[in-house]
């Protein structure tokens, strides 16, 4: 399998806020951002520069989705009154949030066996198909 020199994430969804974080972390010329003629995101980054891109991707995407995995979990238990749903989200909230570091460790190694496969990482796949471990430990905390 040729590999190449640079790892690319891809996304419908406008990369700006990781170009932000990452653009001042990195050496020029060694991470960009360009929209595709299909209309994609595409960051790259040099694959010397993976290992720290990957910390610094899994902590932005844990921020970017956990409230929304609450939300879409605690939908499950619809039976439950606005006021009791605010008190479960509020506490599931501070658990995730002491629990921060396990789930982004868990995004973590999500990232690394995909991008051992491929160069390229597809955002809205990755978070459809390759989050099943961080939502199961979601759901774990919420229970």
């Amino acid at each position: 399998m040729k590999r190449l020199d640079s790892l690319t994430v891809y996304s419908k969804e406008e990369l700006s806020s990781l170009w932000n974080i990452v653009k001042d972390r990195f050496p020029s010329q060694t991470v960009w951002v360009q929209k595709t003629r299909d209309g994609d995101y595409k960051l790259a980054i040099k694959k010397q520069y993976t290992e720290p891109f990957f910390k610094i991707f899994s902590k932005w995407l844990h921020q970017k989705i956990y409230q929304t995995e609450l939300e879409k979990l605690l939908f499950d238990y619809h039976i439950l009154s606005a006021e009791e749903h605010g008190v479960i989200f509020h506490s599931a909230t501070e658990k995730v949030a002491e629990s921060q570091e396990l789930m982004i460790s868990i995004l973590l190694e999500k990232i690394r066996i995909i991008t051992e496969i491929s160069s390229h990482l597809k955002l809205e796949g990755f978070l459809q198909f390759g989050i099943e471990e961080y939502r199961q430990k979601m759901e774990d905390i919420i229970e």
